[in-house]
């Protein structure tokens, strides 16, 4: 990521990294990031949902489920 500030993969495995720390909201502004910057990748948005789920967001969830499956993910 210090090499390329905008690589949204970089940012979606950074997500994973957190998540599996269990730091949740420092996943989702993560995988929030990966969405702003490939917001056609299914991945990072199944993640994102996952983090809201786990945080207690079912509304934004569910929203961030069904743009993953719109992308076909």
């Amino acid at each position: 990521m210090a090499l390329d500030p905008n690589d949204a993969a970089a940012w979606n495995n950074k997500g994973n990294v957190l998540y599996g720390l269990k730091l949740h909201s420092e996943a989702l502004a993560a995988y929030e990031r990966a969405t702003t910057l490939d917001p056609n990748n299914a991945l990072p948005w199944r993640s994102k949902s996952i983090s809201l789920r786990v945080l207690g967001r079912t509304a934004e969830a569910q929203e961030a489920e069904r743009r993953a499956k719109e992308l076909g993910g």
